[in-house]
């Protein structure tokens, strides 16, 4: 059990990396960790805030959703604000998100629910006037995004007028979405021209949508999908489903891979089928959301902090597979870091098939105990890419061989040089190529 005082030094350490994590992913497009870290991280603070609440800081990181606009996008303020979910990781937590939002309920008030995909894409706001689409914007920090008004239009999913009859003002929320085969093609081209990887179809959306140039957007060959209605004039709905028909009916594309749930078997019932299509989906997804389809009841509900009780979003965990370590090579970075790089027997894991991994730097390596020839177990939360977690040394033939950092840089053959960067409770070995003018760091500076 913590002290007070630890679990207050314990809140500043998580808050701060957790706002660093989300500035990454939600601001840079280029995540450090994977999904299921970050969610690790963020359950363990929500439940240190819980256990002492007087701790807890009205800005902590749990409390906002997505991140700060960038620049040079001209900014919009929604006049809704853009709400994210909380998680469920366990058919236990979503009976436990049930039996909270009936005890806010009158008692015996039936409720069904909504279930569909959670779309691993970019959460984006359409507005339209007349038919016609006049904004379009990214989530931001929730109260303000990004106007990527003309980057929308060229996503042949997104209608520019809508089907008749439709109501003088409506706003449309869904994902803008990059199929796997397009993030696959993409990366092949990323690759071939020295350029960084993405780490998958959200972070690609996000990035092909934050170009000044339209035309890039377009010859990324985006999709989008609608999920919601916020906001119309003239047209009244009873349920959530009711908005996804009105949808269809607008010339929108949603997924089909929607129902509506009487009992708390009928939503697992639903998981169960949705895991069983996801390695074959076209599209990034993580997980189920599971709302309450009567929008009287939602209003009722309301929202804490970031997230409404009346939705939850059950996230799978992270895949895993085993995997046979064939090499350990190393790149050299734009600071001349020399970066370890596991390959391995192609395997298919989360949906797409992987064959190389970063090892980050030799104290992964060692903590690992990993060698060339292990048997090792690689994850995936969602798309991202994959890390190795484990190895697996009772598989061990007695051939595997150690790999140890080159001595000379393999792009230069300068001198390659240890630093040693020293924190209060632990220290880490970085490894550098000492020549100013070698062609990889060069290169890389340019990107």
């Amino acid at each position: 059990m913590m002290t007070k005082s630890e679990a207050k030094k314990r809140i500043e350490k998580l808050t701060k990396e957790i706002e660093k994590l989300r500035h990454e992913y939600h601001t840079l497009d280029n995540p450090s960790v994977t999904d299921a870290v970050y969610d690790s991280l963020t359950r363990e603070l929500r439940s240190l805030e819980t256990e002492y609440p007087d701790l807890a800081d009205p800005n902590s990181p749990i409390h906002r959703v997505g991140g700060k606009p960038l620049d040079k996008f001209v900014k919009v303020t929604h006049a809704i604000r853009m709400l994210s979910l909380n998680d469920a990781f366990s058919k236990e937590e979503v009976l436990d998100w049930e039996k909270r939002i009936k005890k806010l309920l009158p008692e015996n008030t039936a409720v069904e629910y909504f279930c569909e995909l959670k779309m691993d894409g970019l959460a984006v706001s359409l507005i339209y006037e007349n038919g016609v689409l006049v904004r379009g914007a990214t989530r931001g920090d929730g109260f303000i995004g990004e106007d990527i008004t003309q980057n929308l239009k060229t996503l042949q999913s997104i209608p520019l007028t809508l089907k008749a009859p439709y109501p003088e003002f409506i706003e449309v929320r869904g994902e803008a979405l990059m199929s796997k085969n397009v993030l696959e093609k993409l990366n092949k081209i990323q690759e071939k021209e020295g350029k960084q990887l993405f780490a998958n179809t959200r972070n690609a959306a996000a990035g092909s949508l934050r170009q000044l140039d339209p035309k890039l957007a377009r010859e990324r060959g985006l999709d989008f999908m609608a999920y919601d209605i916020p906001q119309v004039r003239g047209v009244e709905f009873k349920t959530h489903s009711e908005k996804h028909a009105f949808l269809r009916k607008l010339g929108f594309v949603l997924d089909t891979h929607e129902k509506i749930a009487k009992t708390t078997e009928d939503i697992f019932s639903f998981i169960s089928q949705v895991e069983k299509i996801r390695p074959k989906y076209p599209y990034g997804t993580d997980g189920v959301v599971v709302s309450v389809d009567n929008l009287t009841l939602q209003e009722r509900l309301g929202v804490v902090g970031k997230a409404p009780r009346w939705a939850v979003a059950f996230k799978y965990p992270a895949e895993k597979a085993t995997t046979i370590v064939t090499d350990i090579t190393v790149n050299v970075g734009r600071t001349g870091v020399l970066t370890p790089l596991a390959h391995f027997r192609p395997t298919l894991v989360a949906g797409s098939t992987v064959s190389k991994a970063t090892l980050h730097n030799m104290d992964q390596i060692e903590r690992l105990g990993i060698r060339i020839g292990d048997t090792v177990v690689i994850q995936k939360a969602g798309d991202v890419i994959p890390e190795v977690v484990e190895v697996l040394e009772k598989m061990r033939t007695g051939k595997e061989k150690k790999f140890s950092m080159p001595s000379v840089c393999p792009v230069c053959g300068a001198k390659v040089e240890q630093r040693v960067a020293e924190s209060k409770k632990d220290s880490s070995v970085a490894y550098y190529c000492t020549n100013t003018t070698c062609s990889a760091k060069n290169r890389r500076g340019m990107q």
